[in-house]
């Protein structure tokens, strides 16, 4: 849950602010989704073929990560997608973070497997 996270890790920096900040970095949640690069993603998604449980992961989510999910599909998955969304309806909380949770095990089998990379490269370069 990344309310507790974060909470978890503003107690902690209290007590230990390095190890606040190695955490959070290790730390990945459904809204660090947002800082992956669309082809990775697209890998992602290629692979995580169920629209309806995509649907269902992007209900309520930020119009931010559902702009980066909905521009790494094609168009017509894009339109199935959304509908499904509002046939859905009110869905509980708890599934809803239950399935986002999949998908992040999903994505960091993914990463284990060298297919993606879930953090983006914080080195800044000079051309």
């Amino acid at each position: 849950d990344p309310e507790k996270s974060k909470s978890i890790i503003e107690e902690l920096a209290k007590e230990d602010p390095s190890l606040a900040t190695e955490l959070e970095e290790k730390i990945f949640t459904f809204e660090d989704i947002i800082f992956i690069k669309n082809e990775d993603l697209e890998k992602v998604l290629k692979k995580y073929s169920d629209d309806k449980e995509i649907a269902f992961i992007l209900k309520g989510a930020s119009d931010d990560i559902k702009n980066k999910f909905l521009t790494c599909i094609s168009k017509r998955r894009k339109d199935i997608i959304e509908k499904e969304i509002d046939y859905l309806g009110k869905v509980r909380k708890e599934e809803v973070l239950e399935k986002r949770k999949k998908f992040i095990e999903y994505l960091k089998e993914m990463e284990k497997n060298g297919e993606i990379l879930l953090r983006p490269d914080k080195e800044i370069y000079i051309t």
